[in-house]
Order: structure tokens, then sequence, then C-alpha cells
């Protein structure tokens, strides 16, 4: 999966998965929630070697993503 930029102009979609990343360890997740309206969630995040670690709440597993490779225009990991 590729994430880009904020600022990255996509092309016209139904919606997106996306993710913030703070310097302070919060998570800002967005997705399409269940009536295809943005859904944002909140939690954490950490790297753990070369791991992307998410985590939106206690009561969900923490969702764990390969970084394959990273620079300034894209983040590209494995699921």
């Amino acid at each position: 999966m590729v994430f880009r930029p904020a600022a990255y102009e996509f092309p016209p979609s139904r919606g997106r998965r996306s993710f913030e990343l703070k310097p302070d360890g919060a998570l800002l997740e967005g997705r399409i929630g269940p009536t295809d309206r943005p859904l944002e969630t909140q939690g954490t995040w950490e790297l753990q070697d070369d791991r992307l670690v998410l985590r939106r709440g206690p009561s969900e597993a923490p969702r764990r993503m390969r970084i394959a490779s990273v620079d300034d225009d894209q983040l590209i990991v494995e699921k």
C-alpha cells in the first residue's frame, strides 16, 4: 500500500484510507464508514524495528505494517 502526504493531488474517488502520525505518538485515522461517509478514529502509533504499529483502542488488535520504503513523497508498506 502506498500513502502520500495530505497535500498530494489525488484523482477523484469515493473515499480513501488515510492516517496522520503526530510527533507525540498520536494517530488520526480516516476511512470510509458503514454509510460511505468519512469516519475518523484516534489512537496511537509507534515504530517497532521496520514495522509501523497503529493502535485504535483497547478492544481492537493493533495493526502492524512492515515499512518497505519511505521518502518525502510516499510511504510504502506491506500489509
